[in-house]
């Protein structure tokens, strides 16, 4: 199946779905992408647990201005990779959770950032230095809205948008057999990038995201 806009991505859904020329079917067609979208990228909680995409199609890097060891983090960021400081010395800071980072954060504002942490939509650095550092992280690709629109993750994986609205088009149509089957293939799907996008990378063989424990639902 080869597809790369929403109008694509539409049309594949009704016609797996048998709702071709199907009025009310449509209208809720966008209710159903969103919440698509917000599994591909945000993850699925129970009784459809299931982990966020991570793929190369949404890394990006920001250059981001430092003022008094903190930053706000982009409007599309979903997760951080790593974070690049090219004063002297160039280092690359590493990560601390806020409840450790917060506690050891060093007051000095002169030097090269060593560790940093992130709350609330706030990027801080340790020590509270000011300046230009780059961030690495994943991107949320824009919503897809209209007929020709598409984005990165769809156009490199469009199966992983495929199933994941499919399991809201199943679940709107009140087939729990067909909705299951469908989040079999997405969690299926998922996992396999994950795994071959981890692989890819020199020296790694672990996934970049923590696995979950799948329970498909239904099962008791």
């Amino acid at each position: 199946m080869i597809f790369s806009t929403l109008g694509d991505l539409k049309d594949a859904v009704r016609s797996e779905c048998e709702r071709v020329n199907n009025p009310k079917f449509d209208d809720a067609l966008p209710r159903m992408i969103a919440a698509a979208e917000s599994r591909l990228y945000n993850g699925g909680g129970e009784p459809m647990r299931s982990a966020p995409l991570r793929v190369r199609a949404m890394e990006v890097n920001s250059s981001l201005t430092l003022s008094g060891g903190s930053v706000a983090l982009p409007t599309d960021f979903l997760q951080a990779k790593r974070l690049y400081w090219a004063g002297d010395p160039k280092t690359y800071p590493t990560y601390v959770a806020p409840q450790t980072f917060f506690v050891n954060r060093s007051t000095e504002t002169s030097g090269s950032p060593t560790s940093y942490t992130i709350d609330d939509g706030t990027l801080y650095v340790s020590p509270s230095v000011s300046g230009t550092i780059t961030l690495y992280y994943y991107q949320r690709p824009t919503e897809l809205e209209d007929e020709a629109d598409t984005n990165a993750v769809l156009e490199a994986h469009p199966m992983a948008y495929f199933y994941a609205v499919l399991v809201e088009a199943y679940g709107y149509l009140r087939n729990p057999d067909l909705m299951r089957q469908s989040f079999a293939s997405y969690v299926s799907l998922v996992s396999g990038l994950t795994e071959s996008e981890a692989t890819a990378k020199p020296g790694g063989a672990s996934p970049m995201a923590p696995r979950l424990a799948i329970r498909l639902p239904f099962e008791t």
